[in-house]
C-alpha cells in the first residue's frame, strides 16, 4: 500500500506536467486555431488525473465523427444533400435542422436541472449517458456543426440569477451573423434543444477559448465542492473533508494556471494557497515567475523565504529507530476506526512521531489516497 499510494502520486504529477506543457502549446496558438475541444480534453484529463483509464481525445473525436455520420445520413435521406463544398445560407438552415434531430430527438442530449456530478462535464462521459452541463453540451454541438462545415462561436448570456448558473452558454451562428444587422444575431441554444434565438449581439459577446475554458474549470471546481459538502453533512468526518476541500481548491487553481499562465490573478491565488497549506513552494515560484508584475511582490519573497525554510527543515531530518515504547512498525497494514459506530477502514503506517512523553502517533495512508496522523487505541488502530 505505501509503494502504491507514492506510485499514484509520481504518476499524477507527471500527468499534471504533461497536460500542463499541452494546454500552453495550445493556449500559445493564434485564437483563431486554438481548439475548445481539445483544451476542454485536457481539463478532463486533469481532473482525471487518478484515473487508470483517462478520457482520450481520439476516442472523443471518434464518437463525433459518428455523430456527424448520422447527421449526413439524415441530411442525404431527408433533402438530398450530400457534404455541400459551400454551405449556403437555405443549406445550413437544414443541416441545423438535422443536427437538432440526431442529437435531441434521436439520440437523447439533455442538461441536468440539478444535482451536478463532473460526470456531467467530463466530455467522454457526457457522449456515453447524454446527460450534460450546459458548457460541455455547446462544445459537442459546436464540434458536430463545424464538421458539417458550420462554424459557430460560443457567446456568454448573462442572466440575473446570483449563484454559479449566472451565466450561460449560446453559440453564435457566424455565416447569419455576418448577413444579419447589426441590431440582431443568430443565437443557437444547444442546453435547450438547439432552438434558434435573435438578440442584440452586445447583451451576447463572443467569449474567447481562453476565457472559456477558465470557465468550465470554474464550474468544476464548484461542482466538486458541492460534492465534498454533500459528504461532510452526510458522514460528518470534519477533518478529512476539510482536507478534501483545500486540495480540491488547490487543485483547480493550479489547472487554471495551467490554462492562463499569464494571469496575475490565477497564479496569485494558488500561490497563496500553497503559502497557507504549507506546501512545498518551488512550483509556486515557478508559477509567479511566469508574471511580469508578480516577480518582485512581496508574495514572491515569502514563497522564496519559506521555501527556505522547508528546505534547511528537510535537511535536519534524518531516519529514527522505532523505540521500545512505539508499538507498530512502519510498513504495517492496519485496521483504522474512527468510532465505535464506525466500520474499519484498511491503511498502512508511514511513519510515527512522539512528544516524549511516550505517546505516540502514526501518519497513516489509506488505500484511497489520503494520509492522516492517528493514535494508538483499540478503537484507532489495530492490526489488520
Amino acid at each position: 500500500m505505501t509503494s502504491r499510494f507514492y506510485a499514484r502520486k509520481v504518476l499524477k504529477c507527471l500527468r499534471y506536467q504533461r497536460i500542463e506543457k499541452k494546454l500552453q502549446e495550445l493556449m500559445d496558438l493564434p485564437e483563431s486555431k486554438t481548439s475548445i475541444l481539445e483544451g476542454a480534453v485536457l481539463i478532463c484529463q486533469w481532473a482525471q488525473a487518478e484515473e487508470a483509464n483517462p478520457i482520450s481525445l481520439s476516442n472523443v473525436r471518434q464518437k463525433l465523427r459518428e455523430i456527424s455520420n448520422q447527421v449526413k445520413e439524415i441530411l442525404v435521406g431527408k433533402y438530398n444533400i450530400a457534404d455541400p463544398p459551400n454551405v449556403t445560407l437555405s443549406t445550413a438552415r437544414k443541416v441545423l435542422h438535422c443536427i437538432n434531430q440526431v442529437l435531441y430527438d434521436e439520440m437523447g442530449f439533455k442538461v441536468m436541472q440539478s444535482n451536478y456530478t463532473l460526470e456531467n462535464v467530463f466530455i467522454d462521459k457526457v457522449l456515453e449517458s447524454r446527460t450534460s452541463f450546459p458548457i460541455t453540451l455547446c462544445i459537442i454541438y459546436q464540434e458536430v456543426a463545424l464538421r458539417m462545415g458550420i462554424y459557430c462561436e460560443p457567446v456568454l448570456a448573462v442572466t440575473a440569477r446570483p449563484d454559479f448558473h449566472s451565466h450561460s452558454f449560446l453559440l453564435k451562428w457566424r455565416e447569419y451573423s455576418n448577413q444579419a444587422t447589426a441590431e440582431s444575431s443568430s443565437l443557437i441554444d444547444a442546453p435547450n434543444g438547439g432552438v434558434m434565438r435573435h438578440h442584440n449581439p452586445a447583451t451576447y459577446p463572443v467569449i474567447s477559448a481562453e476565457n472559456f475554458l477558465l470557465r468550465m474549470v470554474e464550474y468544476m471546481r464548484y461542482i466538486r465542492l458541492q460534492s465534498i459538502r454533500a459528504r461532510r453533512r452526510e458522514e460528518g468526518h470534519p477533518r478529512t473533508l476539510c482536507r478534501l476541500r483545500r486540495q480540491n481548491e488547490l487543485s483547480f487553481s493550479r489547472l487554471a494556471c495551467a490554462v492562463s499562465s499569464e494571469q496575475a490573478q490565477k497564479a496569485a491565488l494558488y500561490a497563496q494557497l500553497c503559502l497557507d497549506l504549507d506546501m512545498p513552494l518551488e512550483d509556486a515560484i515557478q508559477v509567479l515567475q511566469r508574471v511580469e508584475n508578480l516577480r518582485c511582490s512581496r508574495l514572491m519573497e515569502n514563497c522564496v523565504t519559506k521555501a527556505k525554510e522547508q528546505q534547511a527543515i528537510m535537511k535536519k531530518k534524518y531516519a529514527q529507530f522505532r523505540l521500545p515504547f512505539v508499538k507498530y512498525a512502519v510498513g504495517l497494514v492496519m485496521a483504522y476506526k474512527g468510532s465505535l459506530n464506525k466500520s474499519p477502514v484498511f491503511c498502512v503506517i508511514n511513519s510515527w512521531t512522539n512528544d516524549g512523553k511516550n505517546k505516540t502517533r502514526y501518519n497513516v495512508l489509506f488505500d484511497g489516497g489520503d494520509s492522516s496522523l492517528v493514535p494508538e487505541g483499540i478503537y484507532y488502530l489495530t492490526l489488520k
